[in-house]
């Protein structure tokens, strides 16, 4: 017989909240729940909504329905608290969209002042007048060949002062980076191809006039200014063998038939409105073109004696002022 066991191994583990009595043998006993100081402190199961009702009920605090209406008023409040509607809400979402079309606006301003480049309005600056004139007409000749300039002072020309005895200033200018600015009188004989003598040319200053004065029709003049009358006069008596092929076509004087001999023929002194000058003359000895000093240093080429006489008239009256 083989000897008994002094300890058996039990066929369970004992639960966590009991403990094992062994009697004088060694052998376990019976297993009884661990003592408690507080039995308040025993451990519960989970609680649940469904436990919370039923304990309400049974504690007399109130019945099934009102706990649900209780409840549900709880879940109405949570959910306005959440709600986009409310007054709270509407100000956060108002300051909200309010801040956001500004800061659209702003960076829309801000492309836009990028993106768009200043434009500048150039200012038409003209030439100042030698002598005094009505009104002032700017004439754009920017890029423009001779031909083409001649065709603009014509269409002017045509279209005349703005009333009897009156005189219009052509501001002939070209449009570049700084705006319109009135062309040089170097620039201008560079554009018409002149054949003026040098010593001329560099003693002429950069303002120059070409002005319409409407009395008999309405008559072209070109007035320059030259820094020395003795180099004035001897240059424009130099430039006499070119001046007709320069000008005749700006001033529209007819070149064919009887008067293409105009071409061969040397000017001559004569007397303008008590004015002396220097003419070519057609078949009937009238001046057909000329040019004379109105002072010591203005010249003035043209082929109205009575545009002549006006302009004396009103540079004298501005040498009086003066």
């Amino acid at each position: 017989m083989e000897p008994e066991a002094k300890n058996p191994i039990p066929n369970s583990i004992p639960p966590a909240n009991t403990f094992a009595a062994t009697d004088a043998t060694g052998r376990l006993t019976v297993p009884k729940t661990l003592p408690t100081d507080d039995p308040s402190k025993e451990i519960h199961n989970i609680r649940t909504y469904s436990s919370d009702m039923a304990e309400a009920v049974r504690e007399g605090k109130g019945s099934v329905v009102k706990i649900a209406m209780a409840e549900e008023e709880k879940r109405q409040r949570e959910v306005a608290n959440v709600s986009a509607k409310t007054p709270k809400n509407m100000l956060y979402i108002g300051g909200g969209i309010t801040l956001l079309v500004v800061a659209i606006i702003v960076i829309i301003l801000i492309a836009t002042h990028k993106s768009t480049p200043t434009t500048v309005t150039p200012d038409v600056v003209t030439a100042t007048t030698l002598v005094s004139s009505d009104q002032n007409r700017s004439v754009d000749v920017t890029n423009f060949s001779r031909n083409q300039v001649i065709k603009a002072i014509g269409s002017e020309v045509a279209a005349g002062a703005p009333s009897l005895g009156k005189i219009l200033n052509l501001s002939l200018v070209e449009t570049g980076t700084a705006g319109k600015v009135a062309i040089s009188t170097d620039r201008f004989l560079t554009l018409m191809n002149m054949d003026t003598p040098a010593t001329l040319r560099r003693s002429l200053d950069p303002t120059f006039m070409a002005g319409v004065y409407s009395f008999n029709g309405t008559d072209l003049f070109f007035i320059f200014k030259t820094n020395s009358h003795d180099v004035g006069f001897a240059g424009m008596l130099a430039w006499e063998t070119k001046l007709f092929d320069d000008f005749y076509e700006v001033f529209n004087i007819p070149a064919s038939g009887a008067d293409s001999n105009l071409f061969g023929k040397k000017f001559t002194d004569m007397v303008i409105k008590n004015h002396d000058a220097r003419a070519l003359l057609d078949a009937n000895n009238k001046p057909v073109f000329f040019y004379t000093f109105l002072d010591e240093t203005t010249i003035m080429i043209a082929t109205s004696p009575d545009a002549t006489t006006e302009a004396l008239r009103r540079l004298s009256r501005n040498t009086i002022r003066g």
